[in-house]
């Protein structure tokens, strides 16, 4: 059984944080198939760059940090995508975090994280920087089983 990525972009409104959609699709390659808002930003099955967000199928060592949860102050969209409790007591979700975009750009990655199979989040992060300050943008996302 796989693992996926439920990945979610925000960015800082004044004193509330909003989800943002995906960009048309075909935004990084791969990615070009016209998938459910289910998805948010769909990077693929992607277990290196898994390891590096949250530690997933890596050594935590590799990981930028343990995972932190949902944001309290997540975005209403978001939250509504949100598993419930139930799924998540299943194990059938797990890991959620969130990192801001000067947490990724700050990231003092492993020498693995070269590999060309991390291109979608090299893509992604271009796109981030073009939405809003540092601070001010940010990913949040889980996985499933």
């Amino acid at each position: 059984m796989g693992c996926d990525i439920h990945l979610y972009v925000e960015r800082r409104v004044g004193p509330a944080w909003v989800a943002l959609p995906a960009p048309a699709r075909g935004w990084v390659g791969r990615c070009g198939l016209e998938l459910p808002c289910y998805w948010g930003w769909y990077l693929g099955r992607n277990y290196q760059l898994f390891g590096a967000l949250a530690g997933v199928r890596r050594q935590p060592e590799e990981r930028m940090g343990d995972p932190r949860g949902l944001p309290a102050d997540v975005s209403v969209a978001v939250a509504d995508r949100y598993p419930d409790e139930k799924m998540q007591e299943a194990c059938l979700y797990h890991s959620t975090s969130y990192w801001t975009l000067r947490e990724l750009l700050e990231f003092d990655p492993p020498p693995w994280w070269q590999d060309r199979r991390l291109g979608p989040m090299k893509a992604l992060l271009r796109h981030l920087c073009g939405l809003g300050g540092a601070d001010d943008v940010r990913i949040v996302f889980w996985f499933d089983n």
